[in-house]
């Protein structure tokens, strides 16, 4: 959420790459989200895309809809349990140096988070051995 709750992005991160998806979208509704993540993820082969964790925020009650129409199972973060969303959280960190915390997200274009992803994308990690989400992300094979 943007500063005085102007705007949002929708984030995305892939667990085992770090893999960054972002979206704009202007408010938290349900629908909207469920919409974007429906953009982000719809595009993304099947063995890209063979879950989703969310927390237990209302704008994921759309949730069993995302279900439906990827066939992507939905699972749940417990209450008050930020570690099991480790990732999603230091990422969100990582964006922060991009949008920091109380700017107004109105206004931020796709193009901008476009921009934002692929350097996030396209920066050596030391957790991945100095590769980049992008090189980790397009050489995972599919799990059998």
């Amino acid at each position: 959420m943007g500063g005085k709750q102007q705007g949002a992005v929708v984030t995305l991160v892939d667990r085992k790459s770090r893999y960054v998806l972002l979206a704009p979208t202007k408010d938290c509704k349900s629908r909207r989200v469920r919409y974007k993540l429906q953009q982000l993820l719809g595009p993304l082969p099947p063995d890209k895309r063979r879950s989703a964790t969310f927390d237990r925020g209302k704008e994921f009650a759309e949730y069993e809809l995302l279900t439906l129409r990827l066939n992507l199972p939905v699972f749940f973060a417990k209450a008050y349990s930020p570690w099991q969303r480790g990732t999603s959280e230091n990422t969100n960190g990582l964006i922060r140096q991009f949008l920091p915390k109380g700017m107004s997200l109105r206004h931020v274009s796709s193009r901008r988070l476009a921009d934002v992803a692929q350097k996030l994308n396209h920066r050596p990690r030391k957790v991945l051995g100095y590769q980049t989400p992008s090189e980790v992300f397009h050489e995972q094979r599919p799990c059998n």
